[in-house]
């Protein structure tokens, strides 16, 4: 098993409550079907806007971040079922493609540490490159889909520091704006600029993991973790390094006195989803199919079977 040990700079920032949510990674292809769940759960009683931590990798960060200020997903839920799939050029779709092969490529090289495997991919995303999307660009566009309010306490986002390899929390005493942190947490190398915060220069975390569920803070208890990973994808993916991650981050947990309850994406959700990272093959679908496996998820974690249940 492959050490996925992380550092977490704000392990002593946030409450602690009654649920830890924690929400993956994996493009806006992903984007439906993580909103479905967290309906899913509110439908079923639990309201993920009430959660004391909520966690978010990549796009999961623009789901985080919406939850955390108060959106309502239910009403997010329905508009992205009625959305149709935006159309992706070809050559864009390649170009992505690539990047994501390329950082599979050198995050399963043998490193000495987990630092030292997210710095060699962080060389990757500090290459000076034209075609880049310009950080401030992207920021902008992260804003348009976020509320205009502060930080909520709940909210941690997940990030890398490109030139040292750290993998971080930001949180509200990071004194960042939420549209910067959410634009650093989907800075994929080789498409976005790093995100500049201060002195550092940040990335995507999902680089090596989709989830960073070690970036919980110490003491939760009940922890939600939703993957946009199959449970069994193609071996040597980048969702069967993301699995591998997930594993040693579910035991860390455990360790700590939490219960964790991973909810992986099911084979309907992977077929509505589609092959394009850019955008959903059918929106509606994954939605509704993420719905319900909200609404599975609530019952794993209610139920009088929720002991036996318990998965990664």
């Amino acid at each position: 098993m492959r050490n996925a040990a992380t550092t977490d700079l704000e392990r002593s920032e946030g409450t602690v409550g009654d649920l830890a949510l924690v929400l993956s990674g994996g493009g806006e292809r992903v984007l439906p079907w993580l909103v479905g769940v967290v309906a899913g759960l509110a439908e079923s009683g639990l309201d993920p806007r009430g959660a004391s931590t909520i966690l978010g990798t990549s796009t999961g960060a623009l789901v985080a971040a919406r939850i955390a200020c108060g959106v309502d997903p239910a009403a997010d839920a329905e508009a992205l079922a009625s959305s149709p799939a935006p159309a992706v050029q070809q050559g864009l779709a390649a170009t992505v493609l690539g990047a994501l092969d390329d950082i599979v490529s050198v995050a399963r090289r043998d490193a000495p540490s987990e630092n030292a495997r997210r710095r060699r991919i962080g060389v990757v995303a500090l290459r000076p490159d034209p075609g880049l999307v310009p950080a401030k660009e992207h920021i902008a566009r992260q804003a348009k889909r976020l509320p205009s309010r502060g930080w909520p306490p709940a909210l941690r986002i997940a990030a890398v520091d490109a030139e040292s390899g750290e993998l971080m929390a930001l949180v509200a005493r990071t004194r960042v704006a939420v549209a910067e942190a959410v634009a650093a947490a989907q800075a994929t190398p080789g498409l976005v600029e790093p995100v500049k915060l201060g002195s550092r220069r940040l990335i995507d975390a999902g680089i090596r993991s989709g989830t960073n569920a070690s970036l919980v803070p110490a003491g939760a208890h009940r922890v939600l973790v939703v993957t946009a990973a199959a449970r069994e994808p193609a071996p040597g993916s980048r969702e069967d390094l993301w699995n591998d991650a997930l594993v040693v981050e579910c035991a860390a947990l455990r360790r700590h006195g939490a219960d964790p309850v991973v909810v992986h994406a099911s084979a309907a959700a992977q077929d509505a989803m589609g092959d394009v990272v850019m955008a959903g093959a059918d929106p509606a679908t994954a939605v509704e199919v993420g719905r319900a496996q909200g609404r599975e998820a609530y019952d794993r974690m209610n139920g009088p079977a929720s002991l036996a249940t318990r998965a990664a």
